[in-house]
């Protein structure tokens, strides 16, 4: 996704601000960045609102700083004071660009590092096209490092999101089924505990109804399951291997 680059500048430097455009259009092409200055503005709509909108939603701000900027009211009280308002908030990231020498240690923005290198005007470079390559190099590389930190962001938000669906929705069983994480011994105690199913209570049944002379010790259990209708499983299977031993006994 590509990060919204908001350009401020003074009139008099629209021709430094076409070469930088120019240079600027490499990353574009890369899909890195989308700039937008108030040239973009079309004849006959409102510019200060448009203008403010895109100031207040770009990601990264280019002040092109010039002695012409700094004596404009609307670039120096308006855009770069909303611009490191936004930049202190860490809402968005200022870059300035020397343009043409002035004077500007002591003023607000100075305390931020600029461009291009060591801070020398593009207007004093021997290549213009060189200092140009020199800002873009560097615009591109503080992208790539609020590329990496909105990620980390991202990847933050996600684990955290993740963590509170967890708290507030705890496994529990679905359906009838016991959730996964249910320890299988619980499991087996849990069934062995419950009363028989009919189906082997009516076994037993026939069971000794066929063995009805056995000893009374088979008529014994007999008359035990049928007054606890709640026997269980373990209880059915003792009495059944009794039933077998005592059939084996009278064969």
């Amino acid at each position: 996704m590509d990060i919204d680059v908001f350009i401020a500048y003074a009139r008099k430097d629209r021709e430094l601000l076409n070469e930088l455009s120019k240079h600027l259009s490499s990353l574009q092409r890369q899909g890195l960045i989308s700039t937008w200055f108030d040239g973009d503005i079309v004849e006959g709509t409102e510019w200060r609102g448009q203008l403010l909108d895109h100031l207040h939603s770009a990601q990264v701000i280019l002040l092109l700083i010039s002695s012409d900027f700094i004596a404009s009211r609307f670039c120096y009280d308006i855009e770069m004071t909303e611009a490191l308002k936004r930049h202190d908030a860490h809402e968005a990231r200022i870059i300035p660009i020397l343009l043409r020498p002035v004077e500007w240690y002591g003023l607000p923005f100075a305390r931020i590092q600029a461009a291009p290198a060591d801070a020398k005007p593009v207007t004093l470079w021997d290549d213009k096209d060189a200092a140009f390559v020199d800002i873009t190099r560097r615009i591109k590389k503080s992208i790539s490092e609020l590329q990496k930190r909105s990620e980390v962001r991202d990847d933050k938000e996600t684990l955290i999101n993740n963590s509170e669906t967890q708290k507030s929705h705890p496994p529990a069983e679905q359906n009838g089924q016991s959730s996964p994480s249910a320890n299988p011994a619980e499991t087996i105690e849990k069934d062995l505990a419950s009363p028989a199913p009919k189906l082997f209570q009516n076994e037993q049944q026939s069971y000794i109804q066929k063995n009805s002379g056995n000893a009374s010790s088979q008529q014994g259990n007999h008359n035990t399951m049928n007054n606890h209708s709640g026997v269980t499983a373990n209880d059915l299977l003792l009495i059944m291997r009794e039933l077998k031993c005592g059939e084996s006994e009278h064969s």
